[in-house]
């Protein structure tokens, strides 16, 4: 009895044993078969994805060959033009080689003509300025730094020089010339003057022992600059009767100003 019950227990631990694979094969065939089908299905996107990565390439292979083809024609394109370059560069030495004594003497026919212009323009547009003025009175005891007003106006073209205030101011700038010749003092004493420009003196005038003396300037001056005779020592007397006399005249007005009048 023993002995039937064991194999009973016995085959009922084989049966129970096998039912288990049997269930435990099923599970691992389901799981196997749901991996399958996501690898098919993996493989199918990487598929779809390379034949597109396929195309592109074919695309780009395309690109490239049309840009080497464009770059090859560049390269010759650039090349021809260096040699039309070279060409010209080679026709315009030998045109300056054949031409440079004649273009010399062309340059110098212009400047020459361009001079003559520049003459002709000064001469017409130019502004004329002089004026001359000689000491009618005696003058006696004048100030220090008094200016000595030439009130005789012969000559003032321009109406640059007053009479009044004994000052010449320039209408334009440029260069202009003065001359001054004075009669003052007695045989005892000594003078002296000054030409002055906007106050400030740029020459003197020295008169020993009474007598005559001379002096010229030539100055530039700019627009509203004012010149006069300034007397310098006091007890002074300053000759009258044409003896004392204050000129000056524009030599040449600046060339700026010049093209302006002529506007």
């Amino acid at each position: 009895m023993d002995m039937v019950i064991q194999l009973l227990s016995l085959l009922a631990l084989q049966l129970f044993q096998t039912t288990a694979g049997e269930i435990g094969t099923e599970n691992a065939i389901i799981q196997l078969t749901k991996r399958m089908d996501s690898f098919e299905a993996d493989n199918e996107k990487l598929s779809t994805e390379n034949a597109e990565l396929k195309e592109r390439i074919k695309v780009l292979e395309i690109l490239t060959s049309s840009q080497q083809d464009e770059i090859k024609r560049l390269v010759s394109l650039s090349e021809e033009q260096a040699d039309s370059i070279k060409r010209l560069e080679e026709l315009l030495q030998e045109d300056f080689s054949e031409q440079t004594v004649p273009s010399k003497r062309l340059t110098e026919r212009t400047l020459q003509k361009a001079r003559t212009i520049s003459r002709i323009q000064r001469a017409n547009n130019e502004v004329s300025v002089s004026f001359f003025a000689t000491l009618s009175d005696h003058i006696d005891n004048p100030g220090v730094h008094q200016v000595v007003a030439f009130e005789n106006v012969i000559t003032n073209i321009g109406n640059a020089y007053n009479e009044h205030a004994g000052d010449f101011r320039a209408p334009v700038s440029g260069i202009y010339v003065f001359s001054t010749t004075l009669m003052a003092g007695t045989s005892a004493q000594q003078f002296h003057f000054q030409i002055v420009r906007n106050g400030k003196a740029v020459s003197n005038i020295y008169i020993p022992n009474g007598g005559t003396a001379s002096q010229e300037a030539v100055l530039h001056l700019s627009q509203g600059d004012d010149v006069a005779i300034h007397n310098l020592d006091a007890g002074n007397r300053v000759y009258g009767h044409g003896y004392t006399s204050f000129s000056g005249f524009l030599l040449q007005q600046d060339i700026a100003e010049v093209g302006l009048v002529g506007k």
